[in-house]
C-alpha cells in the first residue's frame, strides 16, 4: 500500500512538473544573445572587441546598435554597419576617464564605415583628430553627423565621402 502511494505521488508530480514547463514562455529556454558585432563566423560582444581582434582586409559586420570607445585607431579597420547606429562618443579608458587626447577619437590609419548611421560627439573638445596618415571613408549609404566638436586634421589627412551624406552642427572644421 505504501509502495502504492509513493508511485502515485511521484506520478502526480510529475505531471505538474509537466504542466509548469509548458506554461513557461518559449523565451525562458531562448540563449540570452549579446553579440553586436561579427568578423567571419566569431561573434564579439562590443564593437571595441571586434576592432582589437580585426586582422587586415576583414570586415566587421555589425549586428546590433553599438558604441565605439576605442581612443586610437592604430590599424585598418572597415566596418559594414549593416543599417545599424554607431555613436562616438568621448573616449574614455577602461577607468572612465577621458583618455589621453582629451576624449578625442584618434584616427592614424585607414577607417572605413559602410551603411551606417555614424554620430560623433565630444561636447569639450575635437571629436576626432585625424594624423597626416588617417583616413575616414564613410561608404555606401552611410550617415555621419559631427555635432558641436569638430575635426581636426594633420596635413595629408583623407576624408572621403562616397554615395553617403556626412553633416557638421554648429561646429568647426580645422585643416
Amino acid at each position: 500500500m505504501i509502495a502504492k502511494l509513493k508511485s502515485k505521488h511521484l506520478l502526480s508530480l510529475l505531471l505538474t512538473l509537466c504542466m509548469v514547463f509548458t506554461m513557461l514562455p518559449i523565451t525562458v529556454f531562448a540563449e540570452d544573445t549579446t553579440e553586436v558585432a561579427q568578423i567571419g563566423d566569431i561573434k564579439y560582444e562590443t564593437l571595441n572587441s571586434a576592432i582589437d581582434a580585426v586582422k587586415e582586409n576583414e570586415e566587421i559586420i555589425l549586428l546590433a546598435n553599438v558604441e565605439m570607445n576605442i581612443g586610437n585607431l592604430q590599424k585598418p579597420v572597415t566596418i559594414n554597419g549593416n543599417g545599424f547606429s554607431i555613436d562616438v562618443p568621448q573616449q574614455k579608458n577602461a577607468a572612465g576617464r577621458l583618455n589621453e587626447d582629451d576624449g578625442r577619437l584618434g584616427i592614424n590609419d585607414v577607417l572605413t564605415i559602410k551603411n551606417a548611421k555614424v554620430s560623433f560627439a565630444n561636447p569639450t573638445n575635437w571629436s576626432v583628430v585625424m594624423g597626416s596618415n588617417g583616413v575616414l571613408n564613410l561608404l555606401e549609404n552611410t550617415e555621419c553627423s559631427f555635432a558641436k566638436a569638430g575635426i581636426y586634421t594633420a596635413p595629408g589627412a583623407v576624408i572621403n565621402v562616397n554615395a553617403s551624406k556626412m553633416s557638421l552642427e554648429d561646429m568647426e572644421y580645422t585643416s
